[in-house]
């Protein structure tokens, strides 16, 4: 719940002004095997499969949603012994 509200709060703080976005070159691949790391995966078994890619973007939003993404994929109804979760950013072009 503390998560949910945090994520509206910030979300309120954007779109007022009151926070800004930080866009800086990052690392998406370092960032996803830290986020994976850094998660609980309660016996689920995660695979991570990254090759180099840099972006720019806020670091803090971006882990706030790969966290989220992951966390979805982990989410209780599913149980360990499903297929893994995969976990791969590449690298694609905007249309």
């Amino acid at each position: 719940m503390g998560s949910l509200v945090d994520g509206l709060l910030t979300r309120a703080r954007l779109m007022s002004g009151t926070a800004a976005i930080t866009r800086q070159p990052l690392r998406l691949d370092q960032l996803v095997e830290a986020v994976v790391e850094d998660t609980g995966t309660a016996g689920h078994r995660v695979e991570v499969r990254v090759e180099e890619t840099v972006v720019v973007a806020d670091p803090g939003l971006v882990r706030r949603a790969v966290g989220n993404l992951l966390g979805n994929a982990l989410a209780p109804a599913t149980r360990p012994e499903s297929p893994p979760t995969y976990a791969s950013p590449s690298r694609r072009t905007a249309p």
